[in-house]
């Protein structure tokens, strides 16, 4: 089934949707300036182009059939987030999404694609990433620990993870 073409969302219009906490099949720019913090926000079927999330606070959002093409997640918090059938990379342009520094503690991306995303020194304690397409993700530094303390968690199910980097 084919998903219908996203809204464009002025900044006005993202505000009042950042407000409900709701934001159904919109479509948001670069030129869209995103909030320092939004947390338990639900998404769906929204496409986010160029758009930087860079230090925002996205705590225990749910993203669904939601695309991200050439978007920034530097030094954001994601903990505790969800991502169903996202996609984070365009075949056309082969963009990627940038995750470097990120906090992705207790993240869940369920069939999402993450081709070439680059996650190097993120903190992913307990992330969770069940029948992803992440060839060629680059997790190089990231620390799937917890404190101090010798406790890794992560669990990656059915995943194609070819030329992924763990270094």
């Amino acid at each position: 089934m084919e998903r219908a073409i996203p809204t464009p969302l002025s900044q006005r219009q993202l505000d009042e949707c950042i407000a409900r906490a709701k934001i159904a099949a919109g479509a948001v720019s670069s030129e869209i300036v995103w909030p320092a913090s939004v947390e338990e926000l639900d998404v769906r079927d929204s496409d986010f182009v160029g758009v930087s999330f860079r230090q925002a606070i996205l705590a225990n959002a749910t993203f669904m059939n939601c695309r991200f093409i050439d978007c920034t997640f530097r030094s954001a918090d994601l903990a505790d987030c969800a991502f169903d059938r996202c996609t984070f990379y365009d075949s056309e342009t082969h963009a990627h999404c940038d995750f470097w520094y990120a906090t992705l503690r207790n993240g869940r991306f369920e069939g999402c694609d993450l081709t070439t995303a680059t996650c190097q020194r993120t903190r992913a304690y307990g992330i969770e990433m069940r029948r992803c397409q992440a060839s060629g993700i680059d997790f190089s530094n990231t620390d799937f620990g917890i404190g101090g303390g010798s406790f890794t968690a992560a669990t990656f199910t059915d995943c194609n993870l070819a030329y992924a980097d763990f270094s």
